[in-house]
């Protein structure tokens, strides 16, 4: 099992802790967790070549850690990226990439923060194209966190340069299956399959659900961004549990079975109205439908 103490601040990184109004009262700032939604689609203010009607298949790499990375293109240049469905936005690239392919970043005004208190300054960007897939996208918004994604490299030990995120997704009906490591967007709609159970999204931008944990209803985010699920420490003494970890019985769309929970202070969540992170080892036991539009996730048995 990979370090924990290490995965947890990374996705708080890029799934919650985004961004934080200046304090110097001045220019344009945005709210704590909610991204700017000046420009509307994930597709950018240019044209788009539709996916084909067969689906959109994006090949999938899973790390050491468990994070899921894939192969785009940035302006004809092939990088790695990660999929984090813990992001609003729709892309974010490092600053390097930024620098090497000329893509000329402005200051938001704002200040994104990770888990340890740490700050960086956030930017935007455009980039005339990005390639998801067969998927290609002309004059896209990007964002940039001042150092964020070179410092999550380290970190991971998995160098990354680009995050495909929700943004991006949303904007498709998706089908995340962990185990066949493929990502599917279709345009049209998915192929109909038997759903075993399904969840009612109740966030805006974020993927958070209600669920039961020991019985007691709360609410988590779910997130490809982390590999592990995570709970509070404060919701987890609420609860009973006290230790490093943590395993109870997890009641999500009506289907109820044990699951385990690395505890430590994620509050920053609570901004959000959540108490814990719902990650990859739970995501990864399902085939994962995600519709368009529809603000609730199917699973499929596989």
């Amino acid at each position: 099992m990979p370090d924990v103490s290490r995965l947890v601040p990374f996705a708080l990184c890029l799934a919650c802790a985004r961004t934080t109004p200046s304090s110097d009262g001045g220019g344009t700032t945005e709210s704590p967790l909610e991204p700017s939604t000046e420009t509307g689609s994930a597709t950018g203010s240019g044209t788009t070549e539709a996916p084909p009607a067969e689906g959109n298949i994006v090949e999938l790499t899973r790390s050491p850690y468990g994070l899921l990375f894939t192969e785009i293109e940035v302006q004809d240049e092939v990088v790695t990226a990660m999929v984090d469905f813990g992001d609003p936005h729709p892309f974010a690239i490092s600053g390097t990439l930024a620098e090497r392919l000329g893509i000329e970043l402005t200051a938001t005004g704002a200040t994104g923060h990770h888990a340890d208190g740490s700050a960086f300054d956030m930017y935007v960007g455009t980039a005339t194209s990005i390639v998801v897939g067969t998927h290609r996208l002309e004059s896209v918004e990007v964002r940039t966190g001042e150092g964020e994604l070179e410092q999550v490299s380290q970190v991971i030990g998995t160098p990354f340069d680009a995050v495909v995120g929700w943004g991006y997704v949303s904007e498709f009906d998706a089908v995340l299956d962990y185990e066949a490591s493929t990502l599917t967007l279709y345009a049209n709609g998915s192929p109909e399959a038997e759903v075993t159970f399904s969840v009612d999204v109740d966030h805006e931008l974020y993927l958070r659900v209600p669920v039961t944990l020991g019985g007691q209803p709360r609410k988590l985010i779910i997130d490809t961004g982390a590999p592990v699920s995570v709970l509070d420490t404060a919701a987890a003494e609420a609860l009973g549990a006290s230790g490093p970890s943590t395993s109870l019985e997890l009641g999500l769309g009506g289907h109820v079975q044990p699951h385990d929970f690395v505890v430590q202070d994620v509050a920053l969540l609570g901004q959000i109205g959540a108490v814990g992170v719902l990650g990859g080892d739970y995501l990864a036991r399902w085939r994962v439908v995600f519709p368009a539009g529809a603000r609730r996730i199917d699973f499929l048995e596989r």
